[in-house]
């Protein structure tokens, strides 16, 4: 049977999201990426700490005291942030949520923080205070402290759309969930997918280095996306929960690549967080995951088990491209 691509595109998540797949005709096309965004909205509506009623926002209007009951979905997702809040040694840590939103505001306003406000939320900043109960499938937070999944969510949307897309037989499928792409097989003329590195110092879409992959999944944490600066200096999103403030790693991203995009999703905050030394150790140390990391000092550093899919760019002298050990 001959296949064509299907393409369509909506909003969920906060982000835009994109889906291209193989189809036999549109009718098809439309219904299985209808059935993705359905998948998409669904776990939003779990997990989202912005929506009223969601497990999340049940989890963090709670007094600190009684436990309250998960879904299977947002159950997992805890778990799973736990054991990569351990793995990171704190870099990634779903309890920094006061601190997000704090930052959240201030890069919208291009106003900074005080120190006193920041230095009074942070005690309530621990991954070790979100409590698994997996006989009853509860979860306790401490009391004041609240969980956001910004950084683990939408890679799990993604596991779970490409476990949909299986379902309905698709073979060949990319999504894009505001920048957590996942792929499927290879695309219909056989070969993989290339996925573009983004110039952390330029326009959106220009890139210094392409992937070409299939059956993975790439994750990008960079310090361009939401920013302002002050003082001379770049006050971004990603905050490092054991100062409060904006990372300050020496890195201007961090790209992972994993089977897993939820893994992808929360160890490129994590390596973001924690640098080029301890986040490629960290890298190193999850089976099948490889990455990039750029420095601020424009140097690229790639791990060794993706020197055949990834291909730089030769016409941009700033960065210099290396091998990491």
């Amino acid at each position: 049977m001959d296949m064509t691509d299907y393409e369509t595109s909506g909003f969920g998540m906060g982000t835009i999201i994109e889906q291209r797949i193989a189809a036999s005709n549109s009718n098809e096309g439309e219904r299985i990426c209808h059935r993705a965004f359905e998948v998409i909205r669904q776990l939003e509506q779990k997990m989202s700490r912005f929506i009223p009623g969601s497990f999340i926002s049940r989890l963090n209007s709670s007094d600190g005291e009684t436990a309250v009951k998960m879904d299977r979905d947002t159950f997992h997702v805890l778990k799973s942030a736990g054991r990569y809040y351990a793995r990171s040694g704190g870099a990634f840590d779903i309890t920094a949520a006061p601190l997000t939103a704090l930052w959240r505001n201030c890069i919208n306003q291009k106003d900074l923080p005080s120190p006193n406000t920041i230095q009074a939320l942070r005690p309530a900043v621990s991954g070790a205070g979100v409590i698994l109960n997996e006989k009853d499938g509860s979860a306790r937070i401490g009391r004041h402290q609240s969980v956001d999944l910004g950084g683990i969510g939408k890679g799990y949307a993604a596991d779970m759309v490409l476990k949909a897309y299986k379902a309905q037989g698709v073979t060949s499928a990319c999504i894009n969930l505001g920048g957590n792409v996942h792929t499927l097989g290879k695309k219909t003329n056989g070969e993989s997918w290339m996925i573009g590195l983004q110039n952390p110092r330029s326009t959106r879409g220009d890139f210094i280095a392409v992937f070409a992959i299939s059956d993975r999944s790439a994750v990008t944490s960079g310090d361009y996306e939401k920013y302002f600066e002050s003082g001379g200096k770049r006050f971004h999103h990603i905050i490092d929960p054991g100062t409060g403030y904006p990372a300050s790693s020496g890195l201007m991203s961090a790209t992972v690549l994993s089977g897993s995009s939820m893994e992808a999703d929360a160890l490129s905050t994590a390596v973001f967080v924690s640098g080029l030394e301890r986040g490629m150790e960290l890298i190193e140390k999850s089976p099948g995951a490889e990455g990039v990391v750029i420095t601020e000092e424009k140097k690229v550093f790639i791990t060794k088990g993706i020197k055949d899919c990834f291909v730089a760019r030769s016409d941009i002298p700033d960065y210099q491209f290396a091998f990491y050990n």
